[in-house]
């Protein structure tokens, strides 16, 4: 009798503790993979900002209006014919050839407005898995403007020159203050310090020391700036290694959420897009895939939202042919 209680009893207490391994086990492959170092004590959390603001180096607006429309303009004119204006930049000979290149015009007039969004109005533009087109008619359009503005310092016409080289800049600041992408703020950083580089350089050749001085100020400013925290942060956001997928998939949801740069968040949500396919634990999976539907339905933020959607509606086929 005794010897049934105990085998009973035995038996009890080996189910509740099978029980109790298997929820934790459950638990574990339900849960979100810890943070790590990466981002601890807020670590890679931080907003960005160059040493120096690029709007101080703007020229005056001179006209009423702003240059988001202009800017969007461009940027579409660009996409329908970016064989003419790769043709330009590929072998630029004399500055008759920007005739036909009608977005060139509209990025000089864009120099004398006052900046102005360019996506942020309509985030999910450019917010997405398939902005590569977009991001390289914008950096085709920066190819434009620096190749007309070394057409003109060729010919000694420096004040058109220098009308290029501040469309350039004046785009790329407009870029990088929007920064909703990575492809936006790499686009936009680019430009500008190409451009800052061609004025300096055009100062010198004409003797203008204290404009000279001007643009070497941002440029050691920009130089100065520690970018390593940047690639970092994309290491982690754009790696398709396994183990870094595994290992940062933690620090993933801690800068979608906690990040007080903008960009990062952003960037991050639609790495949880991809964490719904190819996390190293289905808990990351799973928890991805939840996190994104329930941002999409309750982000405030424009950009924030349009990155949800689209992370939550990245189908598996539109998942393999990113490539990763």
């Amino acid at each position: 009798m005794w010897g049934n209680r105990l085998g009973w009893g035995l038996s009890g207490a080996m189910v509740v503790i099978v029980g109790g391994l298997l929820g934790l086990v459950i638990w574990a492959s339900l849960r979100i993979t810890p943070p790590t170092e990466f981002t601890a004590q807020g670590k890679h959390l931080e907003a960005m900002a160059l040493p120096v603001d690029p709007a101080g180096y703007l020229a005056a607006s001179t006209e009423p209006g702003n240059a988001g429309e202009l800017y969007r303009q461009a940027i579409i004119e660009y996409g329908q014919n970016a064989q003419r204006y790769q043709a330009f930049t590929s072998n630029p000979r004399k500055l008759s050839d920007l005739d036909n290149l009608p977005a060139a015009a509209d990025l000089l007039k864009a120099a004398q407005l006052a900046p102005g969004a360019i996506f942020a109005d309509k985030p999910g533009v450019i917010v997405s898995y398939d902005n590569q087109e977009l991001v390289d008619s914008i950096e085709g359009l920066g190819n434009v403007l620096t190749m007309a503005g070394s057409l003109a310092r060729r010919e000694k016409n420096f004040d058109l020159a220098e009308k290029y080289f501040q469309a350039a800049f004046a785009f790329g600041c407009s870029l990088y203050k929007e920064r909703l992408t990575r492809g936006e703020l790499g686009a936009g950083l680019g430009m500008m310090s190409g451009a800052a580089v061609s004025m300096q350089r055009m100062a010198v050749d004409q003797g203008k020391t204290d404009l000279a001085n001007h643009w070497q100020d941002f440029l050691k400013a920009y130089s100065d700036y520690d970018t390593d925290w940047i690639k970092r942060i994309e290491r982690v956001i754009s790696s398709i290694d396994q183990k870094v997928l595994e290992r940062h998939a933690g620090d993933v949801y801690v800068l979608a959420t906690q990040s007080q740069e903008r960009l990062w968040r952003i960037e991050a949500i639609l790495k949880l897009g991809r964490y719904r396919y190819n996390a190293g634990r289905k808990g990351d999976q799973r928890q991805a895939a939840r996190f994104v539907k329930q941002l999409a339905s309750e982000a405030t933020d424009p950009a924030i939202r349009a990155a949800a959607v689209a992370a939550r509606d990245l189908t598996p086929a539109q998942y393999h042919q990113l490539g990763n």
